[in-house]
């Protein structure tokens, strides 16, 4: 069965980017500041969205604007189209 967004919701996986950060302040080892945006590859779009989004393009949103969702052991994570900020073409 194969996830379909609806509602101009675009499916997304969310890509992990580590950087290393010398802190000046002794912090716990599991404290891990988080960013204000991330960056997401498309995996399908709705088909009511007011652009065509590929699959495999790149776009960065504010991270409180992914929501994820769990059904039958699968998480899914969506991002509706108005949250897009920017956005990368590879094909270029």
């Amino acid at each position: 069965m194969k996830p379909v967004p609806f509602n101009r919701h675009i499916l997304v996986s969310k890509e992990d980017v580590e950087k290393e950060n010398e802190s000046l302040v002794l912090v716990p080892e599991e404290y891990k500041e988080q960013e204000p945006f991330a960056m997401v590859r498309v995996i399908k779009a709705a088909q009511d969205c007011s652009r065509e989004w590929n699959s495999g393009d790149r776009l960065i949103v504010p991270v409180h604007t992914i929501e994820t969702l769990s059904y039958k052991a699968e998480k899914y994570s969506l991002v509706l189209e108005n949250h897009v900020l920017i956005g990368f073409d590879d094909k270029k």
